[in-house]
């Protein structure tokens, strides 16, 4: 599980280090996920200006937790085949006759209008309540999904070059310290993600640790 304190691993440590890394980065981003296939269900059954493209980040979001369980059942699995998280939506003039707001991104087949009466209207779509909090998340687990998949390959190549039994100490210890930067950046990702959900929810991210939902507790 991510650690939320700056404790630093020891790179020459046993291989299985390297392994409770992958296994923490795959449940903790698990749990992230059910979490944001959650609010998406929510928005997708209640907020009709977004149920396209919640539809679609959601059918992504099915996507992504197949591969995780696959990864996490030591199956093969491969994380660059889907298509990029990110999305990104502009304003196109809203005024008193209103205007609209577009939605593209490399997950959405084409782009995507949401009509506006007013300003106002625009800022609330665009807030962290909807679609901005959905912008935010895609762009984060963009990011996780890199990571893992970073993850993934560096257990490939730990697992080859432990088969050779034949590579040098030093080579050892700079996988091991790849590894490492690695699961710091897990653990930035993740914890930004834990961040979001608490902004969306309205409350201190503190409370989120308390009862160590999303594999991380405030006394780790």
């Amino acid at each position: 599980m991510f650690k939320t304190t700056s404790e630093t691993l020891d790179p020459t440590q046993d291989s299985t280090i390297h392994d409770d890394v992958i296994t923490g980065a795959l449940q903790t981003q698990l749990s992230l996920v059910t979490t944001f296939d959650q609010w998406l269900q929510q928005h997708i059954d209640s907020e009709r200006d977004y149920q396209k493209v919640a539809s679609i980040v959601k059918t992504h979001l099915d996507s992504y937790k197949q591969c995780l369980v696959a990864a996490q059942s030591g199956s093969s699995t491969n994380l660059e085949a889907l298509k990029s998280w990110e999305i990104h939506a502009t304003i196109e003039h809203t005024g008193k006759d209103g205007g609209k707001i577009i939605v593209t991104g490399p997950a959405l087949p084409t782009a995507i209008e949401i009509e506006t009466e007013d300003e106002e209207k625009a800022n609330y779509v665009l807030s962290d309540q909807y679609l901005g909090y959905m912008v935010k998340a895609c762009h984060a687990l963009c990011d996780a999904q890199k990571t893992i998949q970073s993850l993934l390959k560096s257990e490939h190549d730990v697992m080859t070059e432990k088969a050779r039994l034949s590579q040098p100490a030093e080579m050892t210890v700079q996988t091991h310290i790849r590894c490492l930067k690695e699961y710091n950046d897990m653990k930035d990702i993740g914890q930004q993600l834990i961040g979001l959900i608490a902004e969306n929810r309205g409350i201190p991210i503190g409370g989120l640790y308390e009862d160590g939902q999303y594999g991380v507790t405030a006394d780790d």
